[in-house]
């Protein structure tokens, strides 16, 4: 037999976070895709191929790409918020760290994507940055077994990853395969907007 009800229904509590509760960002109007160039191609052989990225923050941002030896020096997280890997800070004289200062003397070197601005290579990593893809490696096998396999650098797009997968292809790269590309989505304030 049921349990008979002695007053009003008590409901059980569910702890929430409070960046649970935080308002959705505005999404980006449809823009074009911007083009940002990436080496891809065997370990020791690799060319610049173009891929096209569509941001994902809101206007006004930029896709940076950045190029790094290991280790890279960046600590990462995933916001919980958007599901979207950020960069958390840079390790004091780790790669990143030391790369920064390098642009923060020289400055940048701007690329111009079909829109006419929002690409920019030669840039360093910045707190707050989103990562949108990567150079990752992978061993390629002749099905036939008549060449020896070989290493490949190939793009690997964030979008719609898990925290798990992103790491691995982190992980996928060896010291001896080359540097890595990162490629960076950065949130602009208005007045540091292309024109």
């Amino acid at each position: 037999m049921g349990r008979k009800s002695s007053g009003p229904r008590r409901r059980s509590l569910r702890a929430v976070r409070v960046e649970d509760l935080s308002p959705a960002a505005p999404q980006p109007e449809e823009e074009e895709p911007v083009d940002v160039k990436v080496p891809v191609g065997f370990v020791g052989e690799t060319s610049d191929t173009v891929f096209s990225v569509r941001k994902l923050l809101p206007a006004p941002s930029v896709l940076v790409t950045v190029t790094l030896p290991k280790p890279l020096g960046i600590v990462f997280e995933e916001s919980r918020i958007r599901k979207r890997v950020v960069v958390a800070d840079l390790i004091p004289g780790g790669n990143a760290e030391q790369a920064a200062r390098v642009v923060q003397m020289f400055g940048t070197v701007r690329t111009s994507g079909r829109d006419g601005a929002s690409a920019r290579t030669g840039a360093a990593v910045q707190k707050g940055d989103v990562l949108r893809g990567l150079t990752t490696t992978q061993c390629i096998v002749d099905l036939f077994g008549v060449r020896a396999p070989r290493r490949a650098s190939v793009y690997f797009d964030t979008k719609n990853r898990r925290w798990g997968e992103i790491m691995g292809a982190f992980g996928a790269v060896k010291v001896s395969d080359g540097e890595i590309t990162l490629v960076l989505e950065r949130k602009l304030e208005r007045d540091q907007a292309p024109r």
